[in-house]
C-alpha cells in the first residue's frame, strides 16, 4: 500500500529540499553506478549551478526548478558517456540528495538526450537544460 500525504507536508518537503540547497547550489550529472546514498562521486560530466532559490514555484508537491536564474549553459567536464544519475549539493559541495536519471518521465530527472559527450580532443558538449521538477513522495 502506498501512502498518500497532504500536499502542504509535500510543500513543506519541497521547501525544506530548497533550504537544504541554499542559494547558488549545483546540480551534478554523472554517468555510470550510483554510489550509496552521499557515497565518493566521480567526475561529473555536466555540472549547473542554481539561482538565489532552487525552485520558481511549489505547488502540490512539485517543485519546479528555477531555470531562468540558471539557465546558462554548462560545459561538460567527464567522458562522453550517458547520464544516469545526479546529486543536489550546496554552493560548498555538501550532498544533499542524489536522483536517478534516465529518458523519460519514470525517472527523477527526465533528459531529452542522456549522451552526454565530454572533451577530447575536441571542444566540450554544451548542456543546456530548459526544464525540471522534483516530485515530493505521497502523491
Amino acid at each position: 500500500m502506498t501512502i498518500k500525504f497532504v500536499d502542504t507536508y509535500r510543500n513543506t518537503c519541497i521547501t525544506e529540499l530548497q533550504t537544504a540547497v541554499g542559494a547558488s547550489g549545483r546540480l551534478h550529472i554523472y554517468g555510470g553506478t550510483q554510489p550509496p546514498k552521499g557515497g565518493t562521486a566521480p567526475t561529473p560530466l555536466v555540472s549547473y549551478t542554481t539561482g538565489a532559490t532552487l525552485f520558481s514555484t511549489i505547488l502540490t508537491g512539485v517543485g519546479t526548478v528555477d531555470i531562468p536564474l540558471n539557465a546558462q549553459a554548462a560545459t561538460s567536464g567527464g567522458s562522453g558517456t550517458v547520464a544516469t544519475w545526479a546529486r543536489l549539493t550546496t554552493s560548498g559541495g555538501a550532498f544533499v540528495a542524489d536522483m536517478t536519471v534516465g529518458g523519460s518521465s519514470s525517472f527523477d530527472l527526465s533528459l531529452d538526450n542522456t549522451s552526454i559527450v565530454g572533451p577530447a580532443p575536441g571542444p566540450a558538449s554544451t548542456i543546456t537544460m530548459t526544464s525540471m521538477t522534483i516530485t515530493a513522495m505521497g502523491a
